[in-house]
């Protein structure tokens, strides 16, 4: 599925700056790769990366490659009444954002983030229904 990328950047630095998140980047990667992977793939990368085995959501690496677990997403996704594509998208919306440099390593700054992954998410799934 492709998706236009140029909603990220409106507004976004700003945002960011009045939410304590002033390590943005004004652009993406030349090259983002978002790969589905399974829970194991993504619990050995979680455990050779930041040292915790248990698979997790997404994980985001600074060169533009992101890694998303369908599996997660699919658990998640029933808590939030969201669909598999619907949870999917939205850790490929958390992962752009961390490559913008949105950091979610302290409660400030992880509600800042899920704040501007929310409005984001909103905005694009608003696009998807207006094309239909």
């Amino acid at each position: 599925m492709r998706r236009s990328l140029a909603f990220l950047p409106t507004g976004a630095k700003a945002r960011a700056k009045a939410k304590g998140q002033s390590k943005l980047k004004s652009e993406l990667p030349p090259a983002i790769e978002i790969s589905l992977v399974s829970a194991e793939v993504i619990g050995q990368v979680h455990a050779e990366f930041l040292d915790d085995p248990s698979p997790t959501d997404v994980i985001t690496f600074d060169h533009g490659e992101i890694l998303v677990c369908p599996a997660v997403a699919l658990e998640q996704g029933k808590a939030y009444r969201r669909t598999l594509e619907e949870e999917v998208l939205l850790y490929g919306i958390h992962g752009l954002l961390h490559l913008l440099g949105w950091s979610d390593l302290t409660p400030v700054k992880r509600a800042s983030m899920a704040q501007e992954q929310e409005r984001v998410w909103r905005r694009v799934l608003a696009l998807e229904k207006a094309k239909a």
